[in-house]
């Protein structure tokens, strides 16, 4: 459930990293949302369907603040992030 009462933000991830920067965010202390959808895919050798959550914005996620004077400048040194939106 998304808390209307925070500042949405977006953060522009690296390549692939949206599990680890999600995961570091969180261990921070921000509330992190993060939109996944499940794909199946079908295996071309074996003609079976495995599931797979895939982002739904790739290398975006969302970081929730209570106060929107906080800085976001904290998370430009944090792994997985891509420093080239600061």
């Amino acid at each position: 459930m998304i808390d209307k009462d925070k500042h949405w933000y977006v953060v522009r991830t690296n390549v692939k990293a949206e599990d680890k920067a999600s995961a570091n965010i969180r261990k921070a202390g921000y509330d992190v949302y993060y939109p996944r959808r499940r794909v199946e895919v079908k295996n071309k050798r074996t003609h079976t369907y495995t599931t797979r959550e895939t982002p739904l914005m790739p290398r975006d996620v969302f970081v929730g603040y209570l106060n929107p004077i906080e800085t976001s400048s904290r998370f430009v040194a944090a792994p997985a992030l891509n420093a080239s939106w600061a």
